[in-house]
C-alpha cells in the first residue's frame, strides 16, 4: 500500500491531505526523490484514542514517535504510561527536519538528561 500526504505548516494542527497512490507509481515517485526518510508506521487503537507510531531506520535508527489523532487541540486524552518525552511543539522531530539532518540529537539529550 502507497500513499501520497501532502502537510501544512504547524506543529499541533495543520491541514493534511492524503491520496492512496498505486505502488509502482509510488516506486517511480521515489526514484525522482532525493530525500528518504526510512520508517515503519504501526496504527494502534489504545483506550479508545487511535495513535500512529512510527519506528525509524537507517540514519535515525532507535528513534520511535507515538502522535495521537484528536479531533481537535484542545481535546483531553489519558496518557499512556508508555508515552514518554513530549516532543510535539519541538520542530526537529517533524519528518521535514529529520529527512535534512543526519545527527542524532534525541541519543545526546537523553545522555544529558541521565547525568
Amino acid at each position: 500500500r502507497a500513499e501520497l500526504t501532502i502537510k501544512g505548516p504547524g506543529l499541533i494542527e495543520r491541514a493534511e491531505f492524503s491520496f492512496p497512490v498505486r505502488p509502482e507509481d509510488a516506486g517511480a515517485i521515489m526514484t525522482l526523490c532525493p530525500w528518504r526518510l526510512r520508517k515503519a508506521r504501526y496504527d494502534l487503537h489504545y483506550e479508545q484514542a487511535h495513535w500512529e507510531i512510527d519506528c525509524f531506520f537507517g540514519k535515525h535508527e532507535g528513534l520511535w514517535l507515538a502522535e495521537i489523532e484528536l479531533e481537535s487541540s484542545t481535546s483531553s486524552f489519558e496518557r499512556p504510561v508508555w508515552l514518554r518525552e513530549e516532543v510535539t511543539s519541538d520542530a526537529r522531530y517533524q519528518n521535514n527536519y529529520l529527512v535534512a539532518h543526519g545527527e542524532r540529537f534525541w541519543e545526546k539529550e537523553k545522555t544529558e538528561t541521565a547525568t
